[in-house]
């Protein structure tokens, strides 16, 4: 599968190009409304994990990484997420999936993160004492101790243009902001995103890690029936449901596997599962003999399992952080942000 070269394929390129330096125009406004009066503070350390692109980056699982190396290092961590398309009740899907994975982690939800993050710990005092601002580079009302930035070795973007003529949702030259970049999904190679990295910053990237496939969570219906290995992919039929901003990542990691994909139902990011999608899955599932799908997407999709099943094991790949190099200085800049050095 190849990547789009922008988020708006079917419009014409003038177009989108017009659209570009409108979208450039209100991010620079939205940048005044927002530094207007200086950035507001927390009274716990706040670490930035953000992009500079739509799409995906891997950023859910990045920063579940870094909260449960926190509470490894004796820190309480918590992660405020601007919720997409959920409520301040936690109906989204990064929402979801934290709870899935890390059901010990503070979440503070909704648009107004800085309010969010104050009312809780007014609320709930002591209920974290270092805050993780998930997909936060662009929030920039809210001042943070360390501004980490993600990369994405599979689509860089930092060559292309604004969004909707390319995937950038700020100029490039905005990585000069970044305290810590991190390239991820190394497996794919670096060379090029390190290249465009160097380019638009002044220096280096100073983190490479890769989104590694740990264990599959084998399921019927709802039900959790066990883990097998990575490797018991070799040789299956699959059908693949994702509604990923960049779901390459995941069909290669298929491919590479040894199994054989015979239908791939892509839909948009933090697409919803309906009936009628539901009913699609469970049709094409009758082609394979298991249905692979991601966490993000799986938190979902089972919602509408409670009384029906696809007819196949469904698998779930967990996903963890490895380190290539920079681990060691990613942690040291975290312990001088936050008081407490992780170990990565």
């Amino acid at each position: 599968m190849t990547d789009r070269s922008r988020p708006l394929p079917a419009v014409p390129g003038p177009l989108t190009r017009i659209a570009a330096r409108l979208y450039g125009l209100g991010w620079r406004l939205d940048v005044r409304r927002q530094l207007r009066g200086g950035p507001a503070r927390l009274e716990v350390p706040v670490l930035s994990i953000g992009n500079l692109t739509v799409g995906g980056t891997g950023k859910t699982p990045f920063c579940g990484h870094l909260a449960a190396s926190l509470r490894k290092a004796g820190a309480s961590p918590a992660i405020a997420l601007r919720g997409y398309r959920g409520d301040r009740t936690g109906g989204s899907d990064e929402a979801a999936e934290y709870r899935d994975q890390h059901p010990w982690l503070p979440l503070v939800i909704g648009a107004d993160r800085t309010g969010e993050a104050r009312s809780r710990l007014r609320e709930e005092p002591g209920a974290f004492d270092v805050l993780l601002l998930d997909d936060g580079f662009q929030h920039r009302r809210l001042h943070r101790d360390l501004d980490i930035v993600l990369v994405d070795a599979m689509r860089p973007g930092l060559d292309g243009d604004l969004l909707p003529h390319g995937w950038l949702r700020e100029p490039a030259r905005s990585l000069e902001r970044a305290d810590v970049v991190v390239i991820t999904r190394a497996d794919q190679g670096v060379e090029r995103a390190a290249a465009l990295v160097e380019r638009h910053r002044g220096r280096p990237a100073e983190v490479v890690c890769r989104h590694v496939w740990g264990h599959l969570d084998r399921f019927s219906g709802t039900r959790h029936e066990g883990t097998e290995p990575i490797e018991a992919l070799s040789g299956r039929r699959l059908v693949v449901c994702s509604g990923l901003g960049n779901p390459a990542h995941l069909l290669r990691q298929v491919e590479a596997s040894g199994a054989t994909i015979v239908d791939h139902l892509a839909n948009p990011d933090h697409a919803r599962y309906g009936a009628r999608e539901l009913a699609a899955i469970e049709a094409a599932c009758a082609q394979g003999d298991a249905l692979l799908t991601s966490g993000k997407d799986w938190v979902k999709l089972r919602e509408g399992l409670e009384a029906r099943s696809f007819g196949v094991p469904v698998l779930v790949p967990r996903v963890r952080i490895e380190f290539d190099r920079g681990a060691d200085r990613l942690a040291g800049a975290i312990g001088a942000a936050a008081g407490r050095e992780p170990v990565l």
